[in-house]
């Protein structure tokens, strides 16, 4: 599942499901990856918030905490290794 996972090209394992847990720990809230609701209510802001959480929050973020999101997969010697080869070939 991770090496099929990797080939959406969203990046390695660990980023994606690190910033996917975050995501639904502090959804819509600050600290939200890719909250569409934290630009503001205008409709130029709704504009900008739906870009963001699809597609700008990719290019344009804080990267995730490992070590609090993630542990389990960070103790998986082949997950890592799926996340240290992506991206080669």
């Amino acid at each position: 599942m991770a090496i099929s996972g990797s080939c959406a090209i969203q990046g390695n394992v660990l980023d994606r499901v690190a910033d996917h847990r975050r995501h639904h720990a502090s959804a819509d809230r600050e600290g939200d990856p890719h909250s569409p609701w934290l630009h503001g209510p205008s409709a130029l802001a709704v504009a900008k918030g739906f870009l963001h959480a699809h597609l700008g929050w990719f290019f344009d973020r804080a990267e995730t905490n490992h070590k609090r999101f993630i542990p389990d997969l960070l103790a998986d010697s082949a997950i890592v290794e799926v996340a240290r080869t992506f991206g080669r070939g």
